[in-house]
């Protein structure tokens, strides 16, 4: 697949242009997790986000992006019925499939329909980065190594653990809240509210490290002057 005209690579280079990824899933807390997981820092833009199949299809038109990420569950048209369309009207996107569940004759159904990467989301989240950015070099010209860990850390860098945390534990009251008892659901709600308190903090010491300081002026001065100034104590006339 050819890469969409607004990312090409700047003059200089030297700097790949970010995969542009469309992610269809019917569960909120799944796709916090994905937009945290494809993060800009790391290369990535999330371009659109489905609820179902047939939403991922219009938007596909609309947006152009470099890869799709499917999920195999989804009201409407699901995910392996979408990827039949996909693969019939796109052949050359590359889809990434995910389930929430582990079952081999689901993963074979989606390789054997098309699939670029099949994922299973309970446990293989994680990897979604690096699954989309290895399907879409496949599928395109080489697009450049992603930025390491190690590059340009700093409190920006916090925001992308406190997001997965907050994704799982919303993703825990989502799938088991019911088998939760009072207590457990007293804890969730604990821990989501420490790391939206963990959060602020890290906007406020951003907005603190981001403040513009005015940097300091200078201008040049007859050195004459200044040996002269120092040389002759105030209130100090010397005649010739």
């Amino acid at each position: 697949m050819t890469r969409s005209a607004d990312s090409s690579v700047s003059d200089g280079g030297s700097e790949a242009p970010p995969i542009r990824v469309l992610f269809a899933d019917d569960s909120g807390a799944i796709r916090t997790l994905a937009r945290y997981a494809l993060s800009p820092r790391l290369g990535f833009t999330v371009v659109a986000e489905a609820t179902d199949g047939r939403e991922a299809l219009a938007l596909f038109e609309e947006h152009q992006p470099d890869c799709v990420v499917l999920d195999i569950e989804m009201p409407g048209m699901g995910g392996l019925e979408a990827l039949a369309e996909f693969h019939s009207r796109h052949p050359g996107a590359p889809v990434v499939m995910l389930s929430g569940f582990s079952d081999q004759a689901v993963t074979e159904r989606a390789m054997a329909g098309g699939a670029a990467a099949y994922l299973d989301k309970s446990s293989e989240l994680m990897k979604l980065a690096d699954t989309v950015r290895t399907v879409t070099a496949a599928s395109a010209a080489p697009i450049g190594p992603a930025p390491t860990p190690t590059q340009d850390v700093g409190i920006s860098d916090l925001t992308e653990p406190l997001g997965v945390i907050t994704g799982l534990a919303a993703l825990l009251q989502s799938r088991y809240g019911e088998t939760l008892d009072d207590a457990g659901q007293t804890l969730v709600t604990h821990l989501v509210a420490a790391v939206i308190r963990m959060q602020i903090m890290v906007d406020d010491l951003l907005a603190s490290s981001e403040s513009v300081v005015e940097p300091a002026q200078s201008q040049a001065v007859p050195l004459d002057s200044v040996i002269d100034a120092v040389a002759r104590p105030p209130g100090v006339s010397i005649s010739a």
